[in-house]
């Protein structure tokens, strides 16, 4: 992802008023086309999303957090109580949104792009129209699993650039046309795009992953996995480091470029997370550092420091005072493939042998050796409960957590229900796990059918 520091650029990313449509009038050139579209790219790394509004939502939701510290907004979030009137969660939803509509303008317009780059570019529109939808569709409406058929309420699924009233789609139609555009793009992207700051087939390929994983549906999870680490585009960190550099590392899929003094990605997580000059907002509760704590030589415990500020307990996975923002990781993507090669292994012989293979690479990189290497043994129940327990302890204060205990509670088969509870009481399915959706959403439709609040702890 690109910052985009012209003028014609600029003029894009002012968010339009309301129920305006600005930039239909601008849009005259391949130029104004190709900024529009650097300026969807900005807009996701910047804190509209990934910049760590999207993350540490997250992590409010989730149990990683301690609790007696926070106030406001993010106490309303922790609480799982979220409402109407939450500005930061409304915030965040016309961010995404705004990224949507910019999106639909380019697709709209298509025919500005010459014919040589048009394809490239709306498929590049739908990847990050089908991304934006995703993460508005799992911190807004229930898992997948929710119900049965997955009838139950989605988002509103914008397709076009018009201001129609808000109406929610089921969470079927909602994945539907998610994994649409997301295959739509990947038969239309490049095949590799080497600076990893543009979507190429790869890119579609981590996210129709991640989409198919957060549905419990592994075979789909463990082939677009495995296509994108066999690629070898993508080198696994083999020392633990952490991925959020200055930099870049060499496991990311997608990821955002600093460029010092003028785009910064990641300021968010530094902001709430990094204890480098004082204690942070953000801690840690003393739970999880003895959980991380009793796998005895697990190096990722100096994640956690517990020592600079006597009695608190902080992530200093941001301590950097700049870095390159990973969107999507090969360590995530073996990750998948791990947990989905144990789901799969009834009916894909070899699967379980490299879902052993990936998680150990986790592991050995976590304890600087193999002597805590999964045996090649192992059935897939055991090779399952270790990759998800793998799985929590390197991807603290990602995001990730509440997502994962949200799947987990989804999943078709109740034996591997492990996660139905989070550590803080609350069940998978309670109503404070999604959030509020904002009042102006009641205010354009008056049958807008919001969510029950609450009801968690």
């Amino acid at each position: 992802m690109v910052f985009c520091n012209t003028t014609s650029c600029k003029k894009f990313l002012e968010k339009p008023p309301e129920g305006l449509v600005q930039e239909a009038d601008a849009l005259k050139t391949e130029a104004d086309m190709q900024s529009l579209l650097n300026g969807c790219y900005l807009l996701m790394g910047n804190d509209q999303m990934y910049n760590g509004k999207l993350q540490t939502t997250s992590e409010q939701l989730a149990d990683h957090l301690f609790s007696a510290n926070l106030g406001g907004k993010q106490q309303e979030n922790n609480l799982r109580r979220s409402t109407i009137f939450n500005t930061d969660n409304a915030d965040l939803f016309t961010g995404i949104y705004n990224i949507v509509y910019r999106t639909n303008k380019i697709i709209e317009k298509i025919d500005l792009v010459s014919e040589a780059n048009r394809t490239t570019v709306e498929a590049e529109a739908r990847f990050i129209r089908a991304v934006c939808h995703f993460e508005i569709a799992r911190l807004w409406s229930h898992n997948p699993g929710f119900s049965v058929d997955n009838s139950h309420l989605g988002i509103t699924i914008r397709k076009t650039g018009s201001l129609a009233p808000p109406t929610r789609a089921t969470v079927k139609e909602t994945y539907d046309f998610i994994i649409a555009e997301l295959k739509d793009a990947e038969t239309k992207l490049p095949a590799f795009v080497s600076t990893r700051i543009r979507a190429d087939k790869n890119t579609a390929r981590a996210f129709l992953a991640k989409v198919y994983f957060q549905m419990n549906d592994f075979t789909n999870a463990y082939n677009y996995a495995a296509l994108v680490i066999n690629s070898t585009n993508y080198t696994l960190e083999t020392t633990l480091k952490t991925r959020y550099a200055a930099n870049a590392s060499s496991e990311s899929i997608l990821k955002v470029t600093n460029i010092n003094g003028q785009h910064e990605p990641g300021g968010r997580l530094r902001q709430w997370f990094s204890g480098r000059t004082g204690l942070p907002y953000f801690r840690m509760t003393e739970q999880l550092y003895n959980y991380v704590k009793g796998f005895a030589g697990d190096n990722r415990l100096a994640y956690l420091n517990n020592i600079k500020y006597s009695g608190n307990i902080y992530l200093n996975k941001y301590d950097s005072n700049n870095f390159e923002m990973p969107i999507v990781t090969l360590t995530e993507m073996n990750l998948i493939r791990a947990e989905s090669a144990g789901e799969v292994a009834g009916t894909i012989p070899t699967a379980l042998a490299i879902g052993i293979s990936d998680i150990n690479k986790i592991i050995e990189r976590a304890y600087g050796n193999n002597t805590k290497n999964l045996l090649t043994t192992i059935t897939a129940d055991q090779l399952i409960t270790n990759v998800r327990i793998q799985r929590e302890i390197e991807m603290i204060g990602e995001g990730d957590r509440l997502h994962q205990v949200k799947r987990i509670g989804a999943h078709p088969l109740s034996s591997r229900r492990t996660e139905r509870y989070d550590r803080r009481g609350s069940e998978w399915n309670c109503p404070g796990f999604i959030l509020q959706f904002p009042d102006y959403e009641k205010n354009a439709n008056a049958a807008f059918q919001l969510n029950v609040e609450g009801g968690c702890l």
